[in-house]
């Protein structure tokens, strides 16, 4: 019997089908969150560093910190690393893919809310020292005032004076990019995409278009999830999705940031993003 479901992310396949393709889309901010970590464990100065990943997913942040870290050289010790996010189907995934550069008592996965980080992340796990939201994930905080909440939540668990969050604004999500790179949107094209972790099963993508309310836009797919064994084929999951992201204008995000007490230190230009860096005083 196949299973039916509205939520993008709430099933193992969907947490596969997420890493098969949207992670490969997402290129070029590695670096950016590289240079912030070692920056933040030469302040450090020993003691340890906390990273905070929301909107983990399957851990794409994070895992490639660690692969930085190996290929730097540098030894790791003194990293803590917590991965967030809303989705146990995402959270189960990242657990499930163990991360062989770093001990499991450095990397933690926890489920939980951006807009309700004081509960989520556990106290033996603060302050946090790197915060991280990457790849405009803060997009999908579309209802009224959930961006002024993540913001107050994120002065109650950051370190304070030394602490920084990087919250990433994709030019995707700006209302009136001329230049639009439509990496948030699904192709307009049926797709195919063979499973990884499942024998015989394939995912098959159909976009069906994208409503407009104001600053929310709702893009809309089909995904269904088919094996097929001795030439005969079985739906063993459907998924019309729907995904409502916020648009921005240009200075938006930091006006509401500054709004909530926190400080814009610094803004990090990164191919078709910008990454905005926030401080809590004490």
């Amino acid at each position: 019997m196949s299973h039916s479901t509205t939520n993008p992310y709430e099933t193992n396949y969907q947490a596969e089908y997420y890493d098969l393709s949207m992670v490969p889309k997402i290129t070029g901010d590695g670096p950016v969150y590289w240079d912030a970590l070692r920056n933040m464990r030469d302040r450090r100065q020993g003691s340890i560093c906390r990273v905070l990943d929301i909107g983990t997913g399957t851990g794409r942040v994070i895992r490639g910190l660690a692969v930085s870290l190996k290929q730097s050289g540098e030894d790791p010790a003194n990293i803590e690393f917590i991965g967030l996010d809303l989705e146990q189907a995402m959270v189960d995934r990242a657990a499930a893919m163990p991360i062989e550069s770093l001990s499991n008592d450095q990397v933690f996965w926890i489920q939980g809310s951006a807009v309700d980080l004081d509960a989520a992340v556990p106290a033996s796990h603060r302050p946090i020292d790197l915060l991280i939201f990457s790849f405009s994930s803060i997009s999908h905080l579309h209802e009224p005032g959930q961006v002024g909440r993540f913001f107050r939540e994120v002065a109650k668990v950051l370190r304070p004076r030394t602490g920084r969050a990087m919250v990433s604004i994709h030019d995707d999500t700006l209302l009136n990019n001329p230049n639009p790179q439509v990496i948030l949107i699904q192709t307009d094209k049926p797709s195919e995409t063979p499973s990884k972790a499942f024998p015989n099963v394939v995912y098959q993508m159909v976009d069906t278009g994208c409503d407009v309310d104001g600053n929310v836009h709702t893009y809309k797919w089909t995904v269904t999830v088919v094996e097929r064994s001795n030439g005969q084929e079985r739906v063993l999951e459907t998924s019309n999705s729907e995904m409502k992201v916020r648009m921005w204008e240009a200075e938006e995000l930091p006006a509401i940031a500054t709004g909530q007490g926190l400080q814009n230190v610094d803004r990090i230009r990164n191919e078709h993003e910008t990454v905005y860096v926030f401080a809590v005083d004490e």
